[in-house]
């Protein structure tokens, strides 16, 4: 496991406890604790966290354990300067 998914995985247990669904099988369908406003907090958690700025159509996206890991490793690399936001 590597130090994102660790920290994402955290992040996942404090905002969205669903203690019978394992936390990178989470999402909006399996998650009776995936509200919107544990979305917002979801979402201001991941940003604080990996000190990230996740822009509004990606935020659509974060419906999932899986989809919130590849938002974060693309923002983060952005901020970075891994790969440019034009990429």
């Amino acid at each position: 496991m590597d130090e994102i998914s660790a920290r994402l995985d955290r992040i996942f247990d404090d905002v969205l406890p669903c203690a019978d669904i394992p936390v990178r099988a989470r999402d909006r369908s399996n998650c009776a604790a995936w509200t919107s406003l544990a979305s917002l907090s979801l979402l201001l958690s991941i940003e604080e966290e990996f000190d990230v700025t996740i822009p509004d159509e990606a935020v659509v996206e974060l419906d999932s354990y899986g989809t919130a890991l590849h938002v974060i490793r693309v923002h983060a690399a952005v901020r970075l300067g891994i790969v440019s936001d034009r990429e």
